[in-house]
């Protein structure tokens, strides 16, 4: 890929229903070994707690 990696935390992640619930979203994307493949983690924030979702594919 043309990157090695890219960060998203844009309104499509965190419309105001999720943050009026105290909650943060941003997914990372890592260049994988093939080309055009990301790793992509998804992290979320509560207001008490830090969530971490499986890789997406």
């Amino acid at each position: 890929p043309e990157q090695a990696f890219f960060v998203r935390c844009d309104e499509d992640l965190n419309p105001p229903e999720v943050r009026e619930a105290g909650e943060f979203h941003v997914e990372i994307g890592v260049a994988a070994v093939r080309p055009a493949e990301f790793i992509v983690f998804r992290i979320g924030q509560q207001a008490k707690d830090i969530i971490t979702e499986e890789p997406v594919s």
